[in-house]
């Protein structure tokens, strides 16, 4: 934002510009299917069947930097009571660092080897300004 400030007198006119300073911060939006996820948001991998390939429930989640510089991600990780029920697969994600403007994604499946409803939690930690750690629950069924 500019502002200018002018003085009139009688001998001179003065004139000052003044530019505000914007901060660059690091901020963060988590999606999957092109809509955006709200940090303690949920994902649902539906009901699948016991025995099923775990490459057909595979849900991938975009980590976009939306602020005004790189962003930093120092985790993913999985927890919670049945987190062992669901498999993280970072394979597309090749750094912790986000250009601004930038995505970059990551994957979770849900194990197909038991009969059951499962909760877990992605947990994602950066230097984000707001949102620094992101959680997103996630729920399936297997039958």
């Amino acid at each position: 934002m500019n502002f200018r400030i002018t003085l009139f007198s009688a001998l001179a006119v003065l004139m000052f510009t003044f530019s505000s300073c914007t901060k660059k911060y690091a901020d963060i939006n988590i999606s999957s299917a092109s809509a955006s996820i709200a940090n303690g948001g949920n994902k649902d991998f539906g009901t699948v069947i016991k025995g099923s390939d775990e490459a057909d429930n595979k849900i991938d989640f975009v980590i976009e930097s939306s602020g005004t510089k790189e962003m930093n991600v120092s985790s993913i990780e999985l927890s919670g009571t049945n987190a062992t029920m669901f498999t993280l697969d970072k394979k597309n994600f090749s750094s912790g660092k986000i250009a601004k403007g930038s995505s970059q994604v990551f994957s979770i499946s849900l194990k197909t080897s038991t009969v059951g409803d499962y909760n877990a939690s992605v947990i994602i930690n950066s230097d984000a300004k707001e949102n620094a750690t992101y959680s997103v629950d996630l729920t399936g069924t297997v039958q």
